[in-house]
């Protein structure tokens, strides 16, 4: 509820009074308070031991990377056709987890490793799919607006919906400033998401900080008893700094028909997400790894969707990122409505 209330309350701000601009230093903060503090509870060998589920692991990876991108990709096509809208919503439901699916495992069953286990497979395997998908987006952008023959059209327009231009206001990137010579937010000058991005500030910083952690007993005591009380204060400042954008100041100014469709498309997938995810969990059985499956099975990490959208934007039009955008009302929406389903229906075995 928290997170919703934060939504709401910084649309109205933004819509009133202020915005910010976008600094990539978001990611630094989500994986140190909301991403690394979980970890805590997690052993090196438990996640080995997880993976072991093979059954487990096939039903996540056939969910993830077959029938829900094919779902979302599929209603994209037919409402939009060959807008490159569509592209958003492959990007959507490529990228499982998030900082938000450990809280609602949280909330329905505690089984921190098995949910993280399957988090951190799921977006190293995101990882190897991205490097070859933005060299694709890459030439797909090429090909609609460096085309003579496209872009001489009598419509002067090849999309279904309206393209509004889209500028990104600040490229900064706290990587290149702390690590150029290793790493990098975007893909060299071309302001492209880096596929390596991902991986390396939502994973490898996050074990690595909280291993160090770990050898000071009393002092992760402390976080671990905190837990709660940091993912609260974590989550709305996270959630206020998005919806202050500038970039997102610009929901109040675009036509709201297009909006509208975008918003049924959104919630024509998601439900058909969360509803076929539920029956398998009931098929499966309410034990708390089941459960883990469940979240990383409908929760998507759109908060780094956003960041990366900002560079997707700039080529392919604001619409790119309203897609990430709306798509958290209903992420969170649905997760609220399913979490009280499945603490309700039955107690977890």
């Amino acid at each position: 509820m928290i997170v919703l209330i934060a939504i709401f309350v910084w649309l109205l701000i933004n819509y009133i009074f202020w915005w910010v601009t976008f600094n990539s230093l978001l990611c630094a903060f989500a994986w140190l308070f909301l991403i690394m503090p979980n970890l805590l509870n997690v052993k090196m060998s438990d996640l080995k031991e997880s993976l072991k589920n093979k059954k487990l692991i096939s039903i996540n990876l056939i969910i993830n990377f077959i029938v829900l991108p094919l779902i979302f990709f599929v209603l994209a096509k037919i409402f939009f056709w060959n807008n490159p809208i569509i592209y958003a919503f492959l990007l959507l439901w490529l990228m499982s987890g998030g900082w938000l699916v450990f809280a609602w495992v949280v909330k329905t069953a505690w089984n921190m490793k098995t949910a993280f286990s399957l988090f951190l497979l799921n977006i190293s395997i995101f990882s190897l799919i991205f490097l070859p998908l933005n060299y694709f987006y890459w030439k797909i952008w090429t090909y609609l607006f460096l085309n003579p023959q496209i872009q001489s059209q009598a419509s002067g327009n090849i999309f279904s919906l309206e393209f509004i231009p889209f500028t990104v206001t600040n490229h900064s990137c706290f990587l290149n400033q702390i690590l150029p010579w290793f790493m990098s937010c975007f893909w060299t000058n071309t302001w492209w998401a880096s596929p390596l991005l991902a991986f390396l500030v939502l994973i490898i910083i996050p074990i690595i900080i909280s291993r160090i952690i770990l050898l000071f007993p009393t002092f992760t005591q402390i976080i671990k008893w905190k837990l709660s009380i940091i993912w609260k204060i974590a989550s709305f400042f996270i959630i206020a700094y998005i919806f202050s954008l500038k970039e997102v100041h610009n929901l109040f100014s675009i036509d709201l028909i297009y909006l509208s469709k975008i918003f049924i498309v959104l919630a024509l997938a998601y439900i058909t997400t969360f509803s076929s995810s539920y029956l398998i969990l009931k098929k499966l059985g309410k034990t708390p790894e089941n459960i883990s499956l469940f979240w990383n099975s409908t929760t998507r990490f759109i908060t780094l969707w956003i960041v990366f959208s900002f560079s997707f934007s700039s080529d392919f039009g604001l619409w790119f990122m309203i897609v990430f955008v709306l798509a958290y009302f209903l992420q969170i929406w649905l997760s609220l409505f399913f979490s009280k389903i499945i603490n309700k229906k039955e107690e977890v075995s």
